[in-house]
């Protein structure tokens, strides 16, 4: 009787013994995610190899950010939201805002002066993403443009970035998505329209 005794004191010593009201689940954050303003580009001209694909530089740039810094989550794959970190405030969007947002404050404002500078085949990546009747330049559009937007949104290199994008964020494993919507804090604001709340 004193096994069966002392069996049942340690269980009920637990952290969560079977038989208490609730269940605790405790969210631990384990790291800090950073603002899209502030991430750490080290690497990003390296990261892309001499024969690559102008269609596929921005995606290898987004997956090279990614792996290094995870600032941004699509923490259930079932909704069509991602998260990520914006002045300061943790922002909700879908994954074609959250790409507006991607290409116009890391891509356009932070990652095209280091291509500029550090990558001898800018000019030719240049030339080859400017698209339309217009050859609209996507690397230099003023991101608040309407006639911007709607051209990049129609662009080849929209449409397979988003893909690409997409494919990014789902394959990181459902654990490591729950700790970096942890490590993200709560939702301050969802947001519907590309550069609006």
């Amino acid at each position: 009787m004193s096994k069966a005794r002392d069996q049942l004191q340690s269980h009920q010593k637990r952290k969560n013994p079977c038989d208490s009201g609730t269940y605790k689940i405790e969210k631990v954050a384990k790291g800090v995610v950073p603002d899209m303003e502030h991430l750490d580009l080290t690497g990003v001209v390296e990261c892309l190899d001499p024969n690559i694909r102008y269609c596929h530089v921005a995606s290898r740039i987004f997956k090279h950010i990614l792996d290094r810094t995870k600032f941004a989550v699509w923490p259930n794959t079932k909704l069509n939201e991602v998260w990520f970190k914006e002045g300061g405030m943790v922002h909700v969007a879908s994954p074609g805002v959250f790409l507006m947002h991607f290409w116009s404050i890391v891509f356009q404002q932070r990652v095209i002066p280091l291509l500029e500078r550090d990558w001898p085949q800018f000019h030719k990546y240049k030339i080859e993403i400017q698209q339309g009747k217009g050859h609209w330049d996507f690397v230099r559009a003023e991101a608040y443009h309407v006639g911007m937007m709607n051209a990049f949104m129609k662009s080849d290199i929209y449409r397979d970035l988003k893909a690409a994008m997409c494919g990014h964020l789902k394959q990181v494993p459902r654990s490591e998505r729950v700790q970096i919507k942890i490590n993200m804090g709560e939702a301050s604001t969802v947001m519907d329209a590309i550069f609006g709340v």
